[in-house]
This record gives structure tokens, sequence and C-alpha cells, in this order.
């Protein structure tokens, strides 16, 4: 796992045990694509944002970079895919989206909800 600085590293260690096994199943599957995935954001705020982040509970994971795309297409939507069918959430959203915020690059969004319970995990 890569990290776009360095204060990343110990927001990280700090993230809740559920993301970090979210990110590192996603971390996983970049591996076999050749990828290896950057963290850009856990706790930093940034202007309209929602508050998951400073709450701990979202992870942004790169894939728009000095507008080229680390992903293709299909990687994007297997991740994508794969993630939310081992990770289901009883609220009816997702634990991961591809999205750009703002205006900003394009980013996987992974998070979990505030009841971690409301989780439940489709591993075999």
């Amino acid at each position: 796992m890569e990290f776009k600085s360095g204060s990343m590293k110990t927001q990280y260690y700090n993230a809740p045990a559920l993301l970090k096994l979210i990110v590192e199943d996603f971390e996983r599957i970049s591996k076999q694509f050749g990828i290896a995935p950057t963290i850009t954001r856990i706790t930093d705020t940034v202007i309209g944002e929602s508050g998951v982040h400073p709450a701990g509970r979202a992870i942004d994971i790169r894939d728009e970079y000095i507008g080229k795309r680390l992903y293709t297409g299909e990687q994007k939507d297997a991740l994508i895919n794969f993630i939310n069918a081992l990770y289901i959430r009883t609220d009816g959203k997702k634990v991961i989206i591809h999205h750009a915020f703002d205006g900003g690059p394009y980013h996987f969004h992974v998070q979990i909800p505030h009841d971690q319970l409301s989780i439940l995990l489709a591993r075999g």
C-alpha cells in the first residue's frame, strides 16, 4: 500500500479494523492487476464534505492522477463488484463507490457505517 503523504500512514494505522480489512482486500485485487494502490485521504477534512472522513469511517484510494486513470473500466468495475459482494451493508448503501468529489480527481471511496455490525461479511 502506498500513501499520498506520510501522515496517511499514521491515520491508516489508527483506522477501524473493518475499514482496513476492506482496503486490504482492495489492495490484494489491485496487485493482481499490477497496480499498487495509493491512499489519498483518510481523516483529513475538505470543504463541503459529509463528515465521514473526519469521523474515521472512510478511505479514498487514487484512480486518477495528473489527468490519467490508473485502473481500466473493467478493473474498476471488478473491484467495485468484488468489494460490494464481499461486504454488504444492511442500510442499502454500498461499501465502495467510484466518483469525483467537487470537480476533483476520480477515486474509490470506501466507507463503513457508524454501526459496523450492519455490514454482512460474505467471506467463505
